[in-house]
Parts: C-alpha cells; sequence; structure tokens
C-alpha cells in the first residue's frame, strides 16, 4: 500500500530504508553539487526541500517519489525524485503525485531507465539532454473551472481520464 510521508520518525526511518534498498542513486543537488541521501541527516535536509512525498515498502513492490524544490538565483524548478522496483510501482507512485502537484514538473532520468515507460505514458515531454541523461517535463495550467488541464504542444488535455 503507498503511504503518504507525515514527518513520524518511523515513516522517515521506512523512506530510509526504501532509498537504500535500491543500488541507484538517489540524490539532490546544492550550489551545483550531487548530495547523496545516504543517512537520516541528508534524509531529513531532502525532505525540508520536498512536497508531495509517497512511498511503497512491502514484499513486492517498493518505491518513493517526490517533487523536490530547487532553487536558483536565476530560477525556480520542481523535480520529480523518483524510485521504484518495477514499472507499475512508478506509474502508481507518479499517478498519486500528479493527483496532488500544481507545478511543473522536472525529472532527470537514465536513457535506459526503467522510468521511462511510466513518464511517457503520464505525458512527460523530452526537454533536453546531456550525455546518458534526459531532462523530461511536464506543464500544466488550471482550466477556468479550476480542473487541471495539462499541455503538450498547443493541445490541451484534460485530466479527467
Amino acid at each position: 500500500m503507498i503511504k503518504q510521508y507525515n514527518q513520524t520518525s518511523q515513516s522517515l526511518f521506512d523512506i530510509l530504508d526504501v532509498i537504500k534498498s535500491f543500488k541507484e542513486s538517489f540524490y539532490f543537488t546544492e550550489n551545483n553539487e550531487r548530495i547523496f541521501v545516504t543517512d537520516e541527516h541528508l534524509l531529513k535536509k531532502l525532505l525540508r526541500q520536498s512536497a508531495h512525498i509517497f512511498y511503497e515498502d512491502n514484499d513486492i513492490n517498493s518505491g518513493l517519489v517526490l517533487v523536490w524544490k530547487s532553487k536558483s538565483s536565476e530560477l525556480t524548478r520542481y523535480y520529480v525524485k523518483l524510485l521504484a522496483n518495477n514499472e507499475d510501482t512508478a506509474r502508481r507512485l507518479l499517478t498519486l503525485l500528479l493527483w496532488n502537484t500544481k507545478k511543473d514538473l522536472f525529472i532527470k532520468i537514465k536513457k535506459d531507465s526503467l522510468y521511462l515507460k511510466p513518464l511517457r505514458q503520464k505525458r512527460f515531454e523530452f526537454s533536453g539532454g546531456r550525455g546518458s541523461e534526459l531532462l523530461l517535463k511536464k506543464r500544466f495550467v488550471f482550466s477556468e473551472n479550476n480542473s487541471k488541464v495539462f499541455i503538450k504542444n498547443n493541445d490541451q488535455y484534460n485530466n479527467e481520464n
């Protein structure tokens, strides 16, 4: 079952267990330097800068998704940070995240990432790339009746489907 982070010490350790169970790196950046989340102190720092934090950890599915706020002197971006043990878990975590997010979202992933298919299914689009990494973006605006409307190549897709 997917849970939302609620700032209790138990959920903090549950999230740290999820991160440590993956071989891939989980990091955020600070002053153009990657900070790898390896302990409780760094996880707390990441969570303070994040919103919409969902995680799952059981015998079958394991994963974490959150929106991390990246600030520079010129702009602020909201990055999706995602870990999942399979495409289905990634897709379910992304669905919850998108239901709860009201910002343009970015994500950096490897070109051969297992998350690429679920991200494309959720209409994240190519925004740039460098070396072995891709930058994907999902934009949205609110319609007049306050329902989420996602924008793709000047066409509107209502988020009811």
